[in-house]
């Protein structure tokens, strides 16, 4: 039976973290059975495009031409789902300088 949910802790990002010169946000992606099967990142509810490498279990939204993040006030939204249907949601506030 798999029933714990993936686990998705942050790798340099906290809640309410300024971002001035950082180029990406990357988070540590583990599930102890079935394996990965969906991960999704929206800031302010827009999907953006993240690179997941499977090896090093790493998570990466770049700050680059398909991301663009306007200064001020965001909200970033985590959605990992395992083989089985089992899901975590973490939510980060920051900011954008």
């Amino acid at each position: 039976i798999d029933s714990p949910a993936p686990v998705v802790p942050p790798i340099n990002i906290a809640k309410n973290q300024t971002i001035t010169t950082q180029k990406n946000i990357q988070f540590k992606i583990s599930d102890n059975l079935s394996g990965i099967k969906v991960y999704k990142v929206y800031i302010d509810k827009q999907f953006k495009l993240t690179n997941y490498i499977p090896k090093k279990r790493t998570l990466t939204l770049h700050f680059n031409q398909y991301n663009k993040i306007e200064k001020g006030k965001h909200n970033l939204r985590v959605i990992i789902i395992d083989e089985r249907g089992n899901s975590t949601i973490k939510n980060y506030p920051f900011i954008k300088q």
